[in-house]
């Protein structure tokens, strides 16, 4: 627990805090195969008339570097600094603007992911980089929501917290389970249409649980109110192959800061044998 009751992680299977005091020569390594392998990507879309972009959630802590409970010998973690210095079209790390506005807003008090502030302007951001000229706005009309964040479940008394949330949402469309385990993540497909979205174009996103579900407390939701057309698929790395079969406008590859020490290392990893846009009359 850090300053003003906010829950961090330390460990875990990506040595969260570790990240911070990184060896420089690993973490260049961890870039630099980012960072190609975002290139590669983009260099691919472009020739079949896509736009992509790999976009980091920061980590909670490096957003919240006062209120952690440790020192940090960095303000980031090494890896994302050098990522972040590359300054490429095609790479999206808002950190600037989630620590000079309003930064304590961004992150659920008792949870890694974003409060419904972070939600909205985090996808507003991700649609500049896009230079999507469009821009969700954030409702007045707010309840109080008891939530058990993801760090709060892990305490012997679990820790709750009241999350705002919009009384009366948008409708986010329809959406076609491909891939919908029961309490399963990682594979998690689904494509979704919205007559009534912002644009008339077609996104796929390569996402985590930043991203989730629809319905869910992620960001998909409020992408599924820009796009017309918007194609999930919960994994890490992007399969060219899917790409060319849907030919969407946009191309996301969404990940988050304390993963980058897992590396991609595949663009036709076959992650589902889709040819086409899935009918909704299917």
């Amino acid at each position: 627990m850090g300053e003003s009751g906010f829950l961090f992680l330390l460990n875990g299977s990506n040595n969260y805090y570790e990240a911070y005091n990184q060896c420089i020569d690993d973490a260049n390594y961890q870039a630099r195969s980012w960072i190609s392998y975002a290139s590669t990507l983009s260099n691919y879309c472009e020739k079949i008339g896509s736009k992509f972009i790999l976009s980091i959630v920061p980590n909670k802590a490096t957003i919240l570097n006062e209120y952690y409970p440790l020192p940090l010998k960095y303000g980031i973690t090494p890896r994302l600094q050098h990522i972040c210095s590359e300054n490429a079209a095609y790479i999206h790390v808002p950190i600037d603007l989630m620590k000079s506005h309003f930064p304590e807003q961004w992150f659920r008090r008792n949870d890694t992911h974003f409060t419904y502030f972070g939600n909205i302007n985090y996808v507003n951001s991700l649609l500049r980089s896009l230079d999507i000229d469009v821009a969700l706005e954030l409702k007045r009309n707010l309840q109080n929501i008891e939530h058990v964040g993801d760090l709060g479940v892990k305490f012997s008394n679990v820790m709750k917290e009241y999350v705002r949330f919009p009384v009366e949402d948008i409708s986010s469309g329809e959406t076609i389970n491909i891939v919908d385990g029961a309490g399963m993540h990682t594979g998690v497909t689904y494509a979704n249409y919205n007559m009534d979205a912002v644009t008339d174009k077609s996104v796929i996103m390569f996402g985590n649980s930043f991203s989730e579900r629809i319905p869910s407390w992620g960001m998909s939701p409020y992408l599924a109110r820009i796009f017309n057309r918007y194609f999930f698929h919960w994994g890490s790395e992007v399969d060219v192959d899917l790409v060319r079969s849907l030919q969407p406008d946009y191309v996301i590859l969404q990940t988050c800061e304390r993963f980058l020490s897992s590396i991609p290392t595949t663009i036709r990893p076959s992650l589902v044998d889709i040819k086409q846009w899935p009918s909704l009359s299917s």
